[in-house]
């Protein structure tokens, strides 16, 4: 379970350099194709894999109250080899072009800038959920997402909420007797507000 185990790494790390605050400085993950004589032992994902684990550590990291940075490693591809690890962990291709990382980060600070404190909420088990509080003129923002598998799960609610998927596709949701329901896709975050 990474969420969980990177929070508590984090809370841990933040107990060993107490006052300061915990700095990561270089996390990523490679979008690398899989060959047989180059396994540097650096497993690769995919693309949407890369945004997904991103927008997962940047919220746990956040989540956690103990991050004071976190550094992606790195912005864009170093190389245009597909092969070797280290020439695929950008968020951007060597062109410039984004990958969906890129997307996912960007959604992420939108909806998150100013935000710096988040509360967990107990939605069940297997359920990560951050509420972040408000910005100066605004409202709270909820990230969340199902760890084990896609689940539906229901959130109060006092008026009109709209969903942000992590790309930063917006839909409105429908409240039903103070509630509204939200289907989450296993370790892919959203954002409702």
């Amino acid at each position: 379970l990474y969420d969980l185990s990177f929070v508590a790494n984090l809370k841990e790390a933040a107990q060993v350099v107490k006052p300061r605050p915990v700095w990561i400085t270089e996390m990523g993950w490679a979008t690398h194709v899989r060959h047989n004589s180059s396994d540097a032992g650096f497993a690769p994902v995919t693309q949407r894999q890369q945004a997904e684990l991103l927008a997962r550590s940047y919220l746990d990291a956040l989540g956690s109250g103990t991050v004071g940075n976190i550094s992606w490693y790195d912005f864009r591809n170093d190389g245009d080899d597909p092969l070797y690890f280290e020439s695929n962990m950008g968020i951007v291709m060597r062109d410039f072009s984004p990958k969906p990382a890129f997307r996912a980060l960007a959604t992420l600070t939108r909806l998150l800038h100013g935000r710096t404190k988040a509360t967990t909420l107990d939605l069940g088990d297997g359920i990560v959920a951050y509420r972040f509080a408000p910005a100066a003129g605004g409202d709270a923002v909820t990230a969340l997402w199902s760890i084990h598998e896609d689940r539906m799960v229901s959130l109060p609610s006092v008026g009109p909420m709209t969903l942000t998927d992590l790309m930063g596709d917006i839909r409105p949701l429908k409240n039903a007797g103070g509630k509204v329901s939200v289907e989450l896709k296993r370790e892919v975050p959203v954002f409702l507000h």
